[in-house]
């Protein structure tokens, strides 16, 4: 059985939270074995020639990464309190 390739593929579904109103869409998407955020934002340029809608992308792995250094810098400094006794 063969392995499906999903490189250079995505999906968007509406975005339905109310602090940001601007975003419309979001998903997520892979390009090259990376997997990407991807956030879909109505464009609020009322110049002729700008796009309908601008996109942002951001790695997936970049998160795990911030979040493991969350983790560390979280437990180095439960060390370095000062004890009440």
């Amino acid at each position: 059985m063969s392995e499906y390739d999903n490189n250079l593929k995505g999906a968007l579904w509406k975005h339905e939270q109310r602090h940001d109103k601007d975003m419309v869409l979001s998903g997520d998407c892979e390009i090259d074995g990376q997997k990407y955020f991807v956030n879909v934002f109505r464009n609020t340029s009322t110049h002729e020639r700008s796009p309908a809608f601008d996109l942002k992308l951001k790695s997936k792995d970049s998160q795990i990464v911030a979040k493991k250094e969350q983790k560390s810098e979280n437990i180095g400094t439960k060390f370095d309190e000062d004890i009440p006794f």
